[in-house]
């Protein structure tokens, strides 16, 4: 699908495991709205955390580093059990 290099490290999605898709809220019209975009969430070899969004142009993809913190966030709205426990670490019984 794509590469991209943000702060000197190249995120590579044909490398990188998806781990889920969700709706990713990004500004609009000067930051004044903001609008969902469907997201893909990836997580690297080396255990960094990106996504990525489709862009305007049909070939164009929007990627965005994620922190650890945000990939949890993303996981818990989602209810994605099993992909917290491959990618997070095994969740704790209440």
């Amino acid at each position: 699908m794509g590469m991209c290099i943000i702060d000197g490290k190249l995120y590579d999605t044909d490398t990188a495991e998806k781990v889920t898709t969700f709706q990713k809220r990004l500004p609009a019209f000067g930051d004044l709205v903001s609008i969902n975009k469907p997201a893909k969430l990836y997580k690297t070899l080396n255990g960094r955390w990106f996504s990525t969004v489709a862009g305007r142009a049909p070939d164009e993809v929007w990627f965005f580093e994620e922190t650890e913190g945000t990939a949890k966030n993303i996981l818990t709205d989602l209810t994605a059990v099993e992909a917290y426990n491959k990618f997070i670490g095994k969740l704790e019984e209440a």
